[in-house]
């Protein structure tokens, strides 16, 4: 569960960043005209909905062959971010030509976006019908968080370097982020376990709440 929210929190910093900051770093950093970056921002952003497909098509194929959904699901997810990281913090590398810093920003972009799909199935795997609703709000209220502080750190990257600098040093925050988050991640999480484990301890609630009542 903890795990499921920590890949959602660095996903969601990535889609905040994105949105806020990659048609500037297009334009000011990147020198493209309004009408390319434009055209190179929806480019970017139109590529993320394939691949999530793809991802949750395998995931499913996973599942089906016996796989368990602490891999097919939660370390599959982990994978996709620490991609999207690796991409991102690639940025500050010296020397990049233009198209290559532009197609590890569309990477970045189609890697994160697969744990919105996963999360909740996993979610879903420990947690009864009845307090589904409440945990994805409260995963949803985690994330947001990340929505607030990643225009913010960047902004102040952005406004204390000169040039591209500061853009792709928030990216590379960004990306260091999805990184961690996502080993982190993938060391946590194991639905099956917390689904036994909360099996287990409602299974005791009910036996002592039975033993009370006799008594």
């Amino acid at each position: 569960m903890l795990g499921c929210f920590l890949l959602r929190f660095v996903a969601y910093w990535s889609l905040a960043l994105s949105l806020t900051w990659f048609a500037a770093y297009l334009q000011r950093g990147l020198g493209f005209d309004h009408a390319t970056s434009g055209r190179l921002f929806a480019a970017i952003i139109a590529v993320n909905m394939p691949v999530t497909l793809a991802v949750a098509w395998w995931s499913q194929r996973m599942l089906r062959r016996g796989t368990p959904s602490r891999i097919a699901r939660g370390r599959l997810a982990a994978l996709m971010l620490v991609g999207a990281g690796v991409c991102l913090a690639a940025l500050v590398a010296p020397g990049l030509a233009n198209w290559q810093r532009v197609a590890l920003l569309a990477a970045s972009c189609a890697l994160a976006p697969s744990i919105y799909s996963l999360g909740p199935a996993m979610l879903a795997e420990v947690c009864p019908p009845a307090q589904r609703g409440a945990l994805l709000s409260i995963d949803a209220s985690i994330s947001s968080i990340a929505g607030i502080l990643a225009p913010l750190v960047t902004g102040y990257l952005v406004q204390n370097a000169t040039g591209a600098h500061g853009y792709e040093s928030g990216f590379a925050v960004c990306g260091v982020l999805m990184i961690i988050g996502g080993l982190g991640g993938a060391a946590m999480i194991n639905p099956a376990l917390e689904a036994a484990v909360g099996q287990a301890a409602g299974t005791r609630g009910s036996g002592l709440g039975r033993a009370a009542a006799h008594a």
